[in-house]
Parts: C-alpha cells; structure tokens; sequence
C-alpha cells in the first residue's frame, strides 16, 4: 500500500510538472506553494495571528482609557457596542472603568505603552515574514521606529475602520450593509497596500504590492462575512454541548486565519 500510494502521488507530481510548463497559473501555484514552505509561512502566520490579538488588546485598553477620560463612563458603552465586544468581558471592561477617577488615567498610560510594545513586536514578525517571502537577509531585516510607527497608525486606522462598518451594517438595512462590505474590502485593500509598503521588500515597484493586497482584501472581507453571519448560529446551536469551547475554538481560528492570509499574502506579492 505504502509503495502504491508513492507511486500515485510520483505520477501526481509528473503530471503537475507538465502542467507548470505548458500553463502559467499552473506555475504560480507551484511557485506560491514553494515559496510560502521556503519562507516558513505557516509558523510566522500563527506568530502574526499571536501578536495581532495581544495589539488589538492593547488598543481596546487604549481607546477605553481615553473615551472615560473625554467622555466619562457612559462612552465606553458605545465603544463596547461598536467594537461587537459583549459577555463577560465587556462586563468586566466597563466594571474596571467604573471602580476609580484613576482608572482612566492607567488605562491610558498601560495602555499606550502596551501599544506600543506589542505593535513593535508585531511589526518585526510581520518584516520577517515580509523579509522570508522576497529572499532577503541581513540588514534588511531590520526593524525601524518608522516601519514600526507607520504599521502601527495603519493597524490601529484599520481596527477603527472596521469597527465603524459594523456598526453601519448592524444599524443599516439591506442596501447600506451590502455597500459596507464593499466599503470594508476597499478599506483592507488600502491598509494592507500601505503596510506592505512600509515592511522590507525586494522591489520598490508599488505595483508589485497590488496582488497580496487584493488577495488580502478579498479573503479577509470573505473571513469577516462568514464570521458574523454564519459562524454565530453554529455556535448557538453547539453552546449547550461544548460550552465556551466554542466560541474559543472561532476566535483562536478567526485569529489564526488572519494571520495566515497575511502571511500568504506577502508571500504572494514577491511570487507574482
């Protein structure tokens, strides 16, 4: 059996070498697949999807200290509800707002300094990634104050945007909600264009970041729609079952698909 199954995927491998030959998408899937073991992909996408979570951590401390300190208490309500942020952890969040007038001014200090150390760290996973993908080595690794700068505004513009639209398409009807999921891939579409421009590359050609920022877009806004509309139900339905399992299980995934569409889409840009 062991001998027959080689055999098989010997032949496989024959047959998608002449494929590669004859035909070029056939080749750019061969290269794409190459590229993303050769680049290690897969391992720097669950190190991207790890950090991502620990920034937008960071940022929802950040954004809560400063809408207590402008806008009091009652704000972070609205923050909680614009982000999607509900159950227990929202709970906890307004009760941490509540307890003191020094809450807000912690929030703010940890917050931003925890922004900062974690958008550092997710800047240089996503450099490495973005380094591996184009071949580079050495000092065009390096990690800058302005790469980290620029890929932390980008992020953080990116989660406001995003969280703007779901507000639009939680209050809006059928029109204003499908318009928003266009609104919603143009979003993704510029941040990653600009964060793949800001991260170590083999080329200074800006055409030659549309492809990953496209494939990014689109598999990101696909993500999110199957998150919201169809995800919940599923888990609704299994809560009674496996208790919070779930709904752990779809965030640990929703989070580790995220970072491996990044991955895979720095990886794109430098097969294309």
């Amino acid at each position: 059996m062991r001998n027959r199954a080689q055999e098989v995927a010997d032949r496989a491998g024959d047959w998608f070498e002449v494929r590669r030959a004859e035909q070029p998408p056939w080749d750019l899937a061969g290269l794409f697949y190459e590229r993303d073991r050769e680049a290690f992909a897969s391992v720097l996408g669950a190190a991207i999807a790890l950090r991502l979570f620990l920034f937008i951590v960071s940022v929802a401390l950040l954004a809560a200290g400063v809408i207590v300190t402008v806008l009091g208490t009652g704000g972070v309500d609205g923050l909680l509800d614009t982000a999607n942020i509900s159950g227990s952890v929202a709970e906890q969040i307004a009760d941490a707002t509540t307890r003191s007038s020094t809450t807000a001014v912690f929030l703010v200090l940890f917050g931003l300094w925890l922004t900062l150390t974690t958008g550092r760290s997710f800047t240089t996973v996503l450099a490495a990634c973005s380094a591996a993908a184009w071949g580079l080595r050495g000092r065009d690794v390096r990690t800058t104050l302005r790469m980290a700068t620029s890929v932390v505004l980008l992020i953080a513009l990116l989660l406001a945007a995003g969280g703007v639209l779901n507000r639009i398409r939680d209050i809006g009807g059928l029109t204003l909600g499908t318009m928003s999921w266009f609104a919603t891939a143009a979003v993704v579409f510029v941040a990653w264009f600009a964060v793949s421009w800001a991260l170590p590359r083999g080329s200074q050609d800006p055409g030659a970041l549309l492809p990953g920022a496209l494939l990014v877009s689109v598999s990101i806004t696909g993500l999110q729609f199957f998150m919201q509309f169809y995800l919940p139900s599923r888990i609704a339905r299994s809560s009674e079952v496996m208790g919070s399992l779930g709904f752990s299980v779809a965030v640990l995934g929703y989070m580790f698909l995220m970072g491996r569409l990044m991955a895979a889409g720095l990886v794109f840009n430098a097969v294309v």
